[in-house]
């Protein structure tokens, strides 16, 4: 973790983490805010910034990207080359329901939570490990 850009504040705006889980997956985690911007705290009037995800395995990789055309490609291991979709519709289409949205229509109409308490606990843990790390430069076990 680090202040690569907006070396005056007192939060970095880059951080990197490798977690290994039980099971032997192995999975990167890379966050940040380096984008020139005339506030620090503002969004890029330009919208240059990199909103990806990726996946990658021993049987192929997909990529999500909602920068330029959004769109997912994918490899499959042994594949001669990527597959792309491209969403239909507004290229730049009005954002899913937000987080407030979703909460009313669980309390109001019985709908199912994305994502539960729990797994907001689970990332809050994980993230403390990543600055622990970062802190002692050692791994940290969790659980």
């Amino acid at each position: 973790m680090a202040n690569l850009v907006h070396r005056d504040l007192a939060v970095e705006d880059w951080g990197f983490a490798t977690l290994t889980f039980a099971n032997g997956v192995i999975a990167t985690v890379e966050a940040s805010w380096t984008i020139a911007a005339p506030r620090a705290s503002g969004p890029s009037p330009k919208e240059n910034s990199v909103r990806r995800f990726e996946i990658v395995g021993t049987r192929g990789e997909i990529v999500e990207t909602n920068q330029g055309t959004p769109g997912r490609k994918w490899l499959r291991s042994g594949a001669a080359g990527w597959v792309h979709e491209h969403p239909t519709g507004e290229l730049y289409a009005p954002p899913h329901h937000g987080a407030l949205d979703h909460l009313i229509e669980c309390i109001e109409g019985g709908v199912e939570p994305v994502s539960r308490i729990e797994d907001a606990r689970a990332s809050l843990w994980i993230a403390l490990a990543a600055y622990d790390s970062a802190r002692t430069g050692g791994a940290v076990r969790l659980g």
